[in-house]
């Protein structure tokens, strides 16, 4: 029999990957059209009618929020890069020709 006479801790870690943008406080504003003082005010029915039938979803991170579409959501009958035009042409109409996209991820350890 083994003993541990260390520090032993149970972790659980979370982490996601899309392709979209990170909003930063200006982008928010624009996009929930009110002042939001942290990114944990986003959400609600407004948002969903805003998104409508895109498949962008906000996604709250550990310091930052995003807006995209997950990489698992790529069509069976399209490219990589179909579905990334797809998802900019999307992410532009919310927030303007300015905004580009690229690959968001963020993990973190709870524990």
């Amino acid at each position: 029999m083994k003993i541990r006479n260390g520090f032993v801790s149970n972790s659980s870690t979370s982490s996601f990957l899309i392709y979209g943008k990170e909003l930063s406080p200006e982008d928010a504003t624009r996009l929930m059209g009110r002042e939001c003082v942290d990114h944990w005010e986003i959400g609600g029915d407004d948002i969903r009618e805003k998104l409508g039938k895109t498949c962008l979803k906000i996604v709250y991170g550990e310091e930052s929020t995003y807006l995209g579409c997950s990489w698992d959501s790529v069509s069976d009958d399209e490219t990589g890069k179909q579905f990334k035009d797809r998802i900019e042409a999307d992410v532009k109409k919310l927030l303007g020709d300015e905004a580009t996209c690229s690959t968001c991820r963020e993990a973190w350890q709870d524990g």
